[in-house]
């Protein structure tokens, strides 16, 4: 393919309080027993942090691999641009990871990924909270769905996030370009 366009829809999120998922969805958690799920969540540790060393980066960079691939996405991390990185880990293994960039006062573009195999945990909904703490008040955040991701939508959806642009990103591979 000579030339791949992506288009992503922006999502708005103005925090003025901590977002939770209703009870109900934590207890109806598909071939997830209850008393297995808490007891996981105490051994995990949340991570946050103001820059990457390369370890960490390495496998957020092998995360975010398997879950583009996973979802046939093409979004990215922002290893470098970022001001807060959280992370949630078990046994050294990354689960999922935001990255908060600034754009301007007050306002920051949000990357949130989450292994496949992990969603539906409130992984997201942990890290969002932890860093809406870590934020200046008031602060509005822009998150990037790859409109081929429909449940990355829901999900912004459900914590209250609206669409609010759409914008279009044309890849060129050289490979092609060149040959």
């Amino acid at each position: 393919k000579f030339l791949e366009l992506n288009v992503f829809s922006v999502y708005t999120y103005l925090h003025d309080k901590r977002f939770v998922f209703p009870r109900s969805a934590l207890w109806n958690l598909a071939g997830v027993s209850a008393r297995r799920f808490f007891f996981r969540r105490i051994l995990m540790k949340l991570h946050k942090l103001s820059s990457l060393d390369p370890i960490r980066a390495k496998e957020i960079r092998d995360m975010v691999n398997i879950c583009t691939a996973h979802d046939g996405t093409s979004l990215s991390f922002p290893f470098e641009d970022g001001e807060l990185f959280l992370l949630i880990e078990e046994d050294h293994r990354i689960l999922s990871s935001i990255a908060f960039v600034p754009v301007e006062e007050k306002l920051y573009d949000c990357s949130a990924f989450t292994h496949p195999a992990f969603r539906g945990q409130g992984f997201f909904t942990d890290l969002l909270n932890a860093g809406i703490e870590a934020l200046p008040e008031d602060s509005e955040l822009l998150f990037y769905s790859d409109k081929k991701d429909r449940l990355t939508a829901e999900v912004l959806e459900a914590i209250g996030a609206e669409p609010d642009s759409e914008e279009h990103m044309m890849a060129l591979d050289p490979e092609d370009f060149f040959a």
